[in-house]
């Protein structure tokens, strides 16, 4: 792997971690029981996708931006993990109609926010597990670790 991608594998694993550590650190007492077993069962999947370290490329552009599932069928984080509770046709279909869309556009999508329902999560700590891509308001404050 040439040493570009390293660097930017090892970014989006940092991002994650502290994506992850800001999510386990929220207060969840107002889900119910099960919303929050699936949602611990959703952040062991996220730690296992981000120790795998296998992150998709969306090569070819001056730009980096959100890939949700790349060439080779690499899913993003929240793909990932909308597939581990049971959403591959919401995948299939963002990645067809949206695949380079971040969070905030998503977030409008009924069944994309059902989904993070489903998982306990909300948009702003799907948005957080996004990394941030490009010069984006606010990327500077994520990649920091801050939401």
């Amino acid at each position: 792997m040439d040493p570009a991608s390293l660097l930017e594998d090892a970014r989006i694993a940092a991002h994650l971690e502290g994506a992850e550590q800001m999510v386990r650190d929220r207060d969840v007492s107002h889900l119910s029981p099960a919303t929050r077993t699936i949602r611990a069962f959703v952040l062991e999947e996220l730690r296992g996708y981000r120790l795998g370290g296998r992150f998709p490329k969306d090569g070819g552009h001056a730009e980096q931006r959100p890939c949700f599932v790349d060439a080779s069928g690499t899913r993003c984080a929240l793909a990932y993990l909308l597939e581990q509770v049971g959403a591959q046709a919401l995948v299939a279909r963002v990645a067809a109609t949206a695949n380079h869309a971040r969070v905030s556009q998503l977030a409008e999508d009924p069944e994309f926010l059902s989904w993070l329902l489903t998982m306990g999560l909300s948009t702003e700590e799907a948005a957080r597990i996004q990394p941030p891509f490009g010069a984006t308001e606010g990327s500077r404050a994520t990649e920091s670790g801050r939401p």
